[in-house]
């Protein structure tokens, strides 16, 4: 994909105010995302990119004897340039939060 046209559709301005709650680290060197996944356990969720996006899903089931029930989500972000892709982390909190890390490559981008 040609670069510039990767950087022309992508909005800074609406990745800033999505429900992942991006966040550069001080130094620039790291965005953090953070996704509400209370209610999962963390082997129900995934996290995966997918070509420029992330996609954290999670799906659950349970069952008794006379109830079957299951739930699930599905979340989308597009991600920016300048991202370490190869690198991402991500962590479930004790408070049912899941923090995902991504190294910047370029950090002066976002300056």
């Amino acid at each position: 994909m040609d670069h510039r046209q990767h950087s022309a559709s992508f909005n800074i301005a609406d990745f800033l105010q999505s429900k992942f709650h991006p966040t550069f680290t001080p130094n620039r060197k790291k965005l953090t995302l953070k996704v509400d996944t209370r209610g999962y356990q963390p082997e129900e969720l995934t996290v995966r990119l997918l070509d420029d996006n992330l996609l954290v899903q999670g799906k659950k089931a349970s069952s008794s004897s006379k109830i079957s029930d299951s739930k699930q989500f599905s979340q989308s972000i597009r991600l920016p340039d300048g991202i370490d892709k190869c690198n991402v982390t991500s962590q479930v909190m004790d408070d049912g939060m899941l923090f995902i890390e991504i190294p910047l490559i370029n950090s002066s981008m976002y300056r």
